[in-house]
This record gives C-alpha cells, structure tokens and sequence, in this order.
C-alpha cells in the first residue's frame, strides 16, 4: 500500500507519516520545509502558491496511492482587521484550493485512491478571534470534500473520505484496525 500525506513535517503531520512508516507502509509526504521523517518519500512544495496543488498532482501522476491524506495547513492567527491580500490568498491555497486543484487534477487523470481524508477542525463550525480565514477554510474544505464524494461515486463514497478534527485525528485515524 502507498500513502500521500501533504504537511507531513509538522506535528500530526509528522506522526502521520511514523505511523504508516511502521506498518510498512510506502510514504510520500509534502512539506514546504523539505524535512520529514526518514523512510518517507519527501517532496519539497509550497502549497500556498497558486497552482501549486496541479503541480503536485503532475508531478506524482506516475503514483498509485491507496490513501491521500491532506494535512497541510496554514494555521496563522490574525484578526479580520490585520489580514492582508497575500496573507489571505496564502492560506486560502494552502487550506483548499490547492487541494481543490491536486484532487480535481487527480481525478482527471482516473487515479481515485480508495480514501481521500481531509484533516479539517473544530474551527470550521465554531467561532474564534482570530481565526476568522482558518475556520472559513476549513469549513470550505468539508464541503469540498463532501461534493468530491459524491461526484466521484461510485469510486469513493462520503464514507471514505472523512473529515477528521485534528484533535481527534490520531484517535480515529491511527487506532483503526489495518
């Protein structure tokens, strides 16, 4: 089995990538840093650039991956006042559209895995100073991923791409039976 898992440097990101390496599974990880743990695969892109989730897609389209986990995230606190046009558009890409792009790219190419996982939060349905454009674009990203469900059925289901919140993420995720 081989897995993507985008923003595999950080810290969920980070145990993700362990978890899977342990069970021997294939890793492929993204990181804007370029440093993920050993044994993995790891492809140095900067996902808040416009595009930048097309270019990820082409250059992996030679991959078969079981699961793609999207984990990047931008998660910059900021109150609405203080959010400027480049800041905004960094995490907009970061948070969806690049996901948006790498799937829609995916799916063009027939390659649907059997589970695409959206790492979302609880931010997407609950309000925070601060935090106005990262909720936001995680709540985009449940809905994104909901409809990618039901357009790419009968190949995936809403059942396979769930949206876990990062703080019960390593619960649902990790201790699921393989």
């Amino acid at each position: 089995m081989s897995v993507l898992i985008t923003g595999g440097s950080g810290n969920l990101g980070g145990a993700l990538v362990q978890h899977f390496l342990n069970s021997g599974t294939s890793v492929t990880t993204t990181s804007h840093l370029g440093s993920t743990p050993v044994g993995a695969i790891s492809i140095a892109i900067d996902l808040s650039r416009p595009g930048s989730g097309e270019e990820l897609a082409s250059r992996l389209a030679a991959e078969d991956f079981k699961v793609i986990i999207h984990n990047a995230a931008d998660q910059s606190v900021a109150e609405i006042a203080q959010q400027d046009s480049q800041a905004i558009h960094a995490m907009l890409s970061t948070n969806l559209a690049s996901i948006a792009e790498f799937t829609s790219a995916w799916a063009r190419s027939k390659k649907v895995p059997e589970s695409i996982i959206g790492i979302s939060s609880v931010e997407a349905a609950s309000a925070r100073p601060g935090h106005a454009l990262y909720g936001a674009s995680k709540a985009g990203l449940s809905a994104y991923l909901r409809t990618a469900a039901v357009e790419l059925a009968p190949t995936l289901t809403q059942e396979q791409i769930p949206l876990l919140n990062a703080r019960r993420c390593v619960h649902c995720l990790l201790e699921q039976p393989r």
